[in-house]
Parts: C-alpha cells; sequence; structure tokens
C-alpha cells in the first residue's frame, strides 16, 4: 500500500522501516524538523515534507505519529481522502474523525527506539470506525507478520498503563540500581542475568507464582539492612519500603 508517515521519532522511525521492509510504498515523511524528515524518508526511498504539506495523491493511508497533543493540531486539508490512523495507546480514536471519514487506531505495544537495527516484535492494538478501515488494518499487519488485536478506546488505554507498569517503571527501577551500583563502585552487567531470567520466566507461568524476596518471605531484618544501605542515594530507600510493603500486602498469607 502506499503510506505516508506524518512524524519523527521512535515510533514513527521505526513504522516507517517496518512497512518499507514488508513492501509497503512510503509516499512521505512530514515533520516540523525537515532535516530529519530527510534522514529518514532517504532510508525509506521516500519523500521529506513540511509538517503542513499536503500527502501526495496517490497515498491510501496517513500514519500520524506525534504527540498526544499534537494529534489534534493538523489541518484536515493535508490528508486528502486517505485513511487516517494515529498510533497513541491513550488517545480516544474519535480525535481524527475530522480528517477523513475512514478513521481508526493503529497502536504498536512495545517500546521503540530508533536506533533498533532490528524491529522487534510488535503486538498491535488496532481499532477502526468502519468494516472497510478494519479490513485494510488487519491486511497491513498481517503484512508485516505482527500479531494484531481490535480494541476499543478504553481497552486500549488499560493495555497502555499496563505496559508503562511493566516496561516504563520498571526500567526506572534498573536506573535506581545502576545509580546504585555505580555509586558503590559495583559492576551493574552482573544483573544481567537476574534481569533476563526474571522477564523470561514469566512468559511460562503468572508473575504472581513467582515472587521472591524477602518482603514475600518477612524477612524483616534483612529489608532493613537494605533500606540502611540505600539511604544514601536519594529516593532509594523511601522507594524500597513502598515497594516491599506493597509486595508483602499483596503476598500475605492467611
Amino acid at each position: 500500500m502506499f503510506i505516508a508517515i506524518i512524524g519523527t521519532g521512535n515510533v514513527a522511525t521505526i513504522l516507517g522501516k517496518l512497512f518499507y521492509e514488508n513492501g509497503h510504498v512510503i509516499t512521505s515523511v512530514s515533520g516540523r524538523n525537515l532535516i530529519e524528515c530527510k534522514k529518514i524518508a532517504d532510508d525509506l526511498k521516500s519523500t521529506a515534507l513540511p509538517l503542513a504539506a499536503k500527502v501526495a495523491p496517490e497515498t491510501e493511508i496517513t500514519i500520524i505519529a506525534l504527540t498526544d497533543s499534537a494529534i489534534k493540531e493538523l489541518s484536515p486539508e493535508i490528508f486528502g481522502s486517505t485513511i487516517v490512523l494515529h498510533t497513541a495507546g491513550a488517545v480516544p480514536m474519535i480525535v481524527l474523525e475530522r480528517y477523513s471519514d475512514n478513521y481508526g487506531v493503529f497502536y504498536p505495544l512495545q517500546s521503540l527506539r530508533k536506533e533498533m537495527s532490528k524491529i522487534p516484535d510488535i503486538p498491535f492494538l488496532l481499532q477502526a470506525n468502519n468494516l472497510f478501515t478494519e479490513t485494510i488494518l488487519q491486511k497491513i499487519a498481517e503484512s508485516c507478520g505482527m500479531p494484531a488485536y481490535f480494541t476499543g478506546d478504553d481497552e486500549r488505554l488499560k493495555m497502555h498503563a499496563s505496559a508503562v507498569l511493566v516496561s516504563n517503571f520498571t526500567n526506572y527501577l534498573y536506573t535506581v540500581a545502576e545509580d546504585f551500583c555505580v555509586k558503590e563502585n559495583l559492576d551493574f552487567s552482573i544483573l544481567f542475568p537476574l534481569i533476563e531470567e526474571t522477564a523470561t520466566r514469566i512468559t511460562r507461568a503468572s508473575p504472581a507464582t513467582l515472587q521472591t524476596g524477602p518482603a514475600v518471605r518477612g524477612d524483616a531484618e534483612t529489608g532493613s539492612k537494605h533500606e540502611k544501605i540505600l539511604q544514601d542515594l536519594p529516593g532509594a530507600s523511601a522507594l524500597y519500603t513502598f515497594l516491599s510493603r506493597r509486595v508483602a500486602e499483596r503476598f500475605k498469607k492467611d
């Protein structure tokens, strides 16, 4: 299909590569920064356009991969008769109503970075305002070999919140642990096998059946020692205490 990309961030870049590598034609890449647009467009054998420019006449689908607030600021005139899709987890589909008769959501439930050398598996949460658009979305996802699930606004928002818990917040905990290791002259990479094993393990069983550690064992003595040695790292000891209490409450034995 002929697809236009609006945006130059992580999602726009990776989706552009994914579509291009699976035989779709990227008609244009548009955004506020024309230099960034050209970098992406050159890789996709496409054309760089300013944000306010109309998409090419042959474009069948326009993907808006902008910040949530910017999605609603575009001019309806730039889309022509294309299907218009946004890629946001927390933005209702209806915001696209003024842009096209055919619109929907193509939300990648994955942590994406421009510099990725290999595109990971990406579950797509799809939504369409009519059967025609639904059929097109299904075909695009299938052409890319990625799993796809049709959801409504509410379900997608809930999955987005879940994604923040398992990815963004988990990465913050990695950051705190790395800061502590650096401060104490410890090798953070020693933790890599543990991190990988923990992430892999939950693909085989419910996380609720796999919880370990001092808090779930009721080992207050070890917990106190950990809180004490973390006190010199701002916020770390309080974070440890809060999470320990939440774990103890969640896995409290009758």
